[in-house]
C-alpha cells in the first residue's frame, strides 16, 4: 500500500481552517513543523507526497513562526528560567554552547532536531 505519513499530513492539516487555527494548534504546529523538516532532510520515499499535503500557506507560517513562536512554546513551563541560568553558568565559565539551535549528524551535517542548549566540546 502506500506511506501512511502523507494522509496523516493531509488529515492534520484539513482541520486548519485558517492561520489563526494554526497559529494556537499547540502542539500540531510542532509537530507538523517536525515532519516537514524531517521528510526534506532524510527524504523518504514518501518526501513528496508529505510536502503535497501540506499546503504551502502552513508550510511557510511554520518557518516563519518556528524559532520566536513554536519551539520556545513546546518547552516546559519555567525551563526559560532554567536555560537563563544555565547561560549564566556558561557564560560565567567560559564554556563554549550554542542556544536555540539545530543539531544533527556529524557525517553529513544535517540537522534534524533542535536543542536547548549545544555545548561544543570542539572549541571549549
Amino acid at each position: 500500500g502506500s506511506p501512511a505519513l502523507p494522509a496523516l499530513v493531509q488529515k492534520a492539516c484539513d482541520q486548519l481552517r485558517g492561520q489563526a487555527d494554526l497559529d494556537n494548534s499547540g502542539w500540531a504546529q510542532f509537530f507538523l513543523y517536525q515532519t516537514l523538516y524531517c521528510v526534506d532532510v532524510e527524504k523518504p520515499a514518501c518526501e513528496e507526497g508529505v510536502k503535497r499535503a501540506m499546503p504551502m500557506w502552513i508550510q511557510e507560517r511554520l518557518h516563519q513562526r518556528w524559532l520566536n513562536d513554536i519551539v520556545l512554546l513546546a518547552q516546559p513551563q519555567g525551563a526559560d528560567a532554567m536555560q537563563r541560568d544555565l547561560d549564566a553558568a556558561l557564560r560565567r565559565t567560559n564554556t563554549q554552547a550554542l542556544l536555540n539551535c539545530s543539531a544533527g549528524r556529524d557525517w553529513d551535517e544535517q540537522h534534524c532536531w533542535f536543542a536547548g542548549f549545544l555545548l561544543e566540546p570542539k572549541i571549549a
